[in-house]
């Protein structure tokens, strides 16, 4: 019972300073889109506000593109903006998932790992992983359809040796698997009060 009073307790220091990143990161987000709000509206020019317009990501392919055929810099703005609200968005439950951890150890870290609030925070994580999870792939998704309309890729990649090009946008299914196991995590530890309450009423 003491390593779990001790591991709940250290779990829970590093959740806290996980909670004051969140908070670090969406202040940071909404400062960033201050500045391409302001930039928009006051038609900064494009170094004033950032740099590497030449440059598009797709994970592990960085391409370089020439002046010529570099976009218009609102384009990029517009995709950047796009990130960033997507990116505050999936702040969100990333806060309150962090929240309901913390809940679910609060009880454990007096040594009460069948107390009648775990199970039910673990419904809530199990929500707000969920939510999470169709987030984040919709930001991925949409930050990628986006670099590519912006850069016009497919021209970019066409050559004499590329004939076709195509892009395929994925939706990651795999938060399902952790939001299933959170469900029957928050089952077996609802049995687990039950069992609990019938012990200490039969005390």
């Amino acid at each position: 019972m003491n390593d779990l009073k001790k591991t709940a307790s250290i779990l829970d220091k590093i959740l806290k300073i996980a909670s004051v990143a969140i908070k670090i990161v969406s202040v940071a987000l909404v400062v960033g889109l201050g500045i391409l709000a302001a930039a928009f509206l006051l038609d900064l020019d494009p170094h004033m506000v950032g740099t590497g317009y030449d440059h598009a990501d797709l994970g592990f392919v960085t391409f370089t593109v020439s002046e010529n055929y570099l976009p218009d810099h609102r384009i990029i703005w517009c995709e950047v903006a796009m990130e960033m609200f997507l990116s505050l968005i999936c702040m969100v439950p990333a806060h309150f998932s962090v929240k309901a951890i913390r809940n679910i150890l609060a009880p454990m870290k007096n040594g009460e790992p069948f107390h009648n609030t775990v199970s039910t925070n673990l419904r809530k994580l199990a929500n707000y992983t969920c939510a999470l999870g169709i987030g984040l792939n919709l930001q991925k998704i949409i930050s990628n359809i986006l670099l590519v309309k912006a850069y016009d890729l497919h021209l970019l990649l066409l050559s004499e040796k590329v004939s076709h090009v195509e892009f395929m946008f994925v939706f990651d299914l795999s938060f399902l698997v952790v939001y299933g196991i959170l469900l029957l995590l928050s089952y077996i530890f609802r049995y687990g009060e039950e069992l609990q309450q019938l012990s200490d009423e039969t005390l």
